[in-house]
């Protein structure tokens, strides 16, 4: 179905196809259940104090991958987040 859509193709697309192989693997189907139980925009939220004072940085912003302009270099970064696994990048002002 990747192959008929034009998917296999894409850069993006191929490393998160073999990491869920991978994981199909080893777990099995379960791997494929990208369903969580909890918010984690609204937990990321929660924490970002905590994480500030615990790293000792200044601002820590948690943000979703529609609020980023798809200009924006961090766009790229942003799209590797799936479920349970989201995307990080730090950098120091």
């Amino acid at each position: 179905m990747l192959g008929e859509r034009g998917l296999l193709k894409d850069k993006q697309m191929m490393p998160f196809v073999q990491e869920i192989k991978k994981r199909v693997a080893t777990t099995g189907p379960s791997a494929l259940d990208r369903a969580i139980s909890f918010d984690e925009y609204e937990t990321l939220q929660q924490v970002t104090k905590l994480f500030e004072r615990a790293l000792n940085y200044n601002e820590i912003k948690v943000a979703l991958v529609e609020s980023i302009d798809a200009e924006d270099p961090l766009r790229r970064k942003a799209d590797s987040a799936v479920p349970g696994e989201p995307a990080v990048h730090f950098w120091n002002l």
